[in-house]
């Protein structure tokens, strides 16, 4: 009988084994995943913030408009 209950005892751990190494894995996939959100989020802020710096000819020598005039902000002088 005690030999039968050690080897549950020790099937039960091997299984929560797994179960931690499962959550480990997707922690540190999900983990990744974020950090990659943000520096793509930070790339972008970036690139807006140099954009922003831009004054409107030089917008529109490269062939964009102003952010204003993009989100619609105000109107288009075309």
């Amino acid at each position: 009988m005690m030999h039968s209950t050690a080897s549950m005892h020790s099937s039960e751990l091997s299984h929560y084994g797994r179960l931690v190494r499962a959550a480990a894995e997707s922690a540190v996939k999900s983990s990744r995943y974020f950090l990659a959100l943000m520096r793509k989020a930070a790339a972008r802020e970036q690139t807006r913030q140099q954009l922003a710096q831009l004054d409107e000819h030089m917008l529109h020598d490269i062939g964009l408009e102003p952010l204003d005039v993009y989100y619609g902000w105000r109107g288009s002088k075309r």
